[in-house]
């Protein structure tokens, strides 16, 4: 079905919402020395609980608003939670303490969770399935590349010296482009699954009128690659102590200048991005050939990864004052060996993403995407919290340490989605088909 310009509008909004709600989410540890040094009653492990309670809150508001986001209609939740996300972002600019703080980034958070599973929901609705895995490669460069750079960027380099501006810039930008959402309209649900374009085409004023039902929740566990996929968080917790406390331990423990560790987290950053583009690209392309494609990407990557994350979070180098980042060999190494495993690791989220949709029927996606982030999310938030706790009791070098071992145990739940997911990916097109065949019946009826 061909997408029409209000379609990409809605899109290119949505992406620009979810970009400064990404970088509301991490924008706080390039904030860290600043604040840690202006509130007495802030320390670098509360930053962690902070961004831990903000990912808890988001997952939650997911769940709850990606059930009823299979059940009204998505644009107007995507419309209130980019609200209160505008509204708390600026007002975290007037904050006085570390309370204040702590509850307008929750309060932001809650929004933001608000908005991502029916965002998602609506990119499936946007893009055929042989193309949604790049759709969801965009998807994941916003909430990671973008995520993790851009924060930064408007922090130490756009203000350096006016942490409060960072919040006034990013809820400006929100509070601008979120009228617009009232002015767009989302894609049909099921619009670009291949059973029901046809019908589509031939009667455009159909609606898809299939509703999540409280009794589908039961049913929906039956599909075990729902399960297998939801449950599979743990690849979450190092990537969380990393991206919260990347730039402090450089600079600590391995004696980093601000401009060099701000240029290890480009390089491994830019690692994500190019893992995120490739992996989402070949899913896509091989996916016509192979149906399987993308949990098995997803069970290789996750596999391939961790060896070189191990590697470079427990080489051991110091830098010499004020020296560049890859003037030490072993640095450079460490450096090269993270960007690698996070170039394998990018290419496991917008798979994952993928897969999940196509196991699952249009009314039922934002619901599970809910889930598989609520799951996500406690993994993440589990990550800021062990890693704020080891920092303030032990050191950097032991909290990067342990974090790293849960990198061996993500590709566990993948393995048997390899044997579950061709059954439940057929039982989904199955049921799809059943129902374009009953709509094609209705058009028939209607044009006699």
């Amino acid at each position: 079905m061909k997408k029409s310009s209000n379609s990409w509008m809605t899109l290119i909004v949505l992406y620009t919402l979810l970009t400064i709600g990404t970088f509301i989410m991490t924008v706080l540890p390039a904030l860290m020395p600043g604040l840690v040094e202006l509130y007495s009653d802030m320390s670098e492990g509360k930053i962690g609980y902070i961004i831990g309670t903000m990912t808890l809150t988001m997952a939650g508001a997911g769940v709850i608003m990606g059930y009823f986001g299979d059940k009204v209609r998505r644009m107007q939740i995507a419309c209130i939670g980019s609200t209160i996300t505008t509204i708390f972002t600026l007002l975290s600019g007037f904050t006085n303490s570390y309370l204040q703080l702590f509850l307008c980034q929750v309060g932001a958070s809650l929004g933001l969770g608000a908005t991502l599973p029916v965002m998602a929901s609506i990119i499936a609705d946007s893009f055929p399935q042989e193309k949604r895995g790049r759709a969801f490669g965009v998807l994941s460069i916003i909430t990671t590349v973008l995520g993790e750079l851009g924060g930064f960027v408007i922090a130490l380099i756009l203000f350096p010296d006016n942490w409060r501006m960072t919040y006034y810039i990013m809820g400006g930008i929100s509070a601008i482009i979120t009228p617009i959402l009232f002015f767009t309209k989302e894609p049909k649900r099921g619009a670009q699954e291949e059973a029901l374009q046809a019908v589509y085409q031939e009667d455009p004023t159909l609606n898809y009128s299939y509703k999540i039902k409280k009794e589908d929740l039961k049913y929906l566990w039956k599909r075990k690659t729902n399960l297998y996929l939801i449950l599979n968080f743990v690849d979450n917790i190092p990537g969380a102590v990393f991206a919260t406390y990347a730039i402090a331990w450089l600079m600590i423990d391995h004696n980093a200048s601000e401009d060099s560790a701000f240029m290890g987290l480009i390089v491994v950053v830019f690692g994500i991005f190019i893992g995120t583009i490739v992996f989402g690209w070949f899913g896509d392309k091989r996916y016509s050939k192979d149906k399987k494609i993308k949990v098995k990407l997803g069970t290789i990557l996750s596999m391939a990864s961790a060896p070189f994350i191990l590697i470079g979070i427990n080489l051991k180098w110091t830098l010499a004052d004020d020296a560049s980042l890859f003037s030490n060999p072993l640095g450079t190494i460490a450096v090269i060996m993270l960007a690698i495993g996070l170039l394998i690791d990018g290419g496991i989220y917008p798979n994952w993403l993928s897969a999940i949709t196509d196991v699952n029927l249009p009314e039922h996606r934002s619901t599970m995407i809910s889930l598989g982030n609520f799951f996500d999310a406690c993994g993440r938030a589990l990550g800021a919290f062990i890693g704020g706790f080891l920092i303030d009791n032990f050191n950097y070098p032991f909290a990067m340490t342990f974090a790293s071992l849960f990198t061996i145990l993500s590709f566990v739940w993948w393995v048997p989605s390899l044997k579950t997911y061709k059954k439940d990916y057929d039982d989904v097109q199955q049921i799809i088909q059943e129902r374009a065949e009953y709509l094609s019946e209705r058009v028939e009826r209607k044009e006699c």
